[in-house]
């Protein structure tokens, strides 16, 4: 059984990961997540996917975050029914992610509503709290690691990929070909999280190249937070620079035009701000956003295929 591989995100782009992956008459979606960060890409989380979700039978998840995980209350609330598998951590993570990022989101709709400031009339949520509980309750938690029949002939297994509490990599094995897909990995050694395992060979992997053209510096990581912990305490405030604390300032909503490249803050209303992984961006076309582009959006995509 021959597999076939489209992928729907996280290629031209590092946000919104989904991989179909067609295996004879079965199709698996590997992730499903959330198109973040500029305009462009975030008016994509509106556009019907390129297939019915109906027709999938199973959907596997590497790890919570709203990349990876955030389209799913749009998947079940568009007729999707199967399981949704991921790990015991993972489907703890989402259960917290997931309402909160809906939330996030009828906030600020009724906030765009209620100051009339949106072309749209009415502003709407990409979905609501009850849609992402509704997605909840098609997960499907495995241990990590473990393997399971997928199928009668196709098995899925998850090891564990550092990164995040429950984040794996997702190998598929049919009767002809074995393909990996690695999710986002941690690094080895880190002082918080396990290391990524090493996986069983395989014909395909899909692997995470944001930041393959680099590597990470031989630091000491409690010593390189020192500094930054200490200045933050000394003023009693919060550190500047930390991902989430501010308001981000986007190339694409700025009058100025595209300033990729720069970062800047400013005060806005509610629904400009990004609020931890940026889970309120799937909101439609609302004004007041601003994000910057990602340096590493350049390189053309977050995962490769290597053989």
């Amino acid at each position: 059984m021959s597999m076939k591989v489209t992928f729907l995100g996280a290629a031209g782009a590092v946000t919104g990961s989904k991989y179909l992956v067609e295996l004879g008459a079965r199709r698996v979606l590997i992730d499903c997540g959330l198109f973040q960060g500029l305009k462009r890409l975030r008016e994509r989380n509106w556009q019907p996917l390129p297939f019915s979700p109906p027709s999938l039978d199973a959907v596997l998840l590497t790890h919570a975050h709203i990349d990876h995980s955030g389209y799913l209350p749009v998947l079940v609330r568009d007729g999707y029914r199967g399981p949704i598998y991921c790990t015991e951590a993972t489907g703890r993570l989402l259960s917290l992610m997931l309402p909160d990022a809906a939330r996030l989101q009828e906030e600020a709709a009724e906030y765009a509503n209620r100051h009339k400031y949106s072309k749209h009339s009415p502003a709407l949520p990409l979905y609501t709290e009850a849609d992402a509980r509704a997605a909840l309750e098609r997960l499907h938690p495995v241990a990590l690691p473990s393997e399971i029949a997928l199928f009668a002939d196709v098995q899925a297994s998850f090891s564990r990929a550092g990164h995040l509490l429950g984040a794996a990599s997702i190998r598929l094995e049919s009767r002809s070909e074995r393909i990996l897909f690695s999710g986002d990995l941690g690094r080895t050694h880190d002082p918080l999280m396990r290391s990524p395992t090493s996986p069983p060979a395989v014909d395909w992997v899909v692997i995470e190249s944001t930041y393959g053209d680099r590597l990470h510096s031989p630091v000491d990581p409690e010593s390189e937070l020192v500094a930054p912990l200490a200045r933050t305490l000394a003023r009693g405030g919060v550190g500047r620079g930390v991902e989430g604390a501010q308001p981000k300032v986007g190339a694409d909503d700025h009058p100025g035009g595209e300033r990729h490249g720069k970062r800047r803050a400013r005060r806005t209303s509610p629904e400009g701000v990004c609020a931890g992984c940026a889970q309120s961006d799937s909101l439609h076309r609302l004004p007041g956003r601003r994000y910057p582009r990602r340096r590493n959006a350049r390189r053309g995509g977050e995962h490769q295929v290597l053989r």
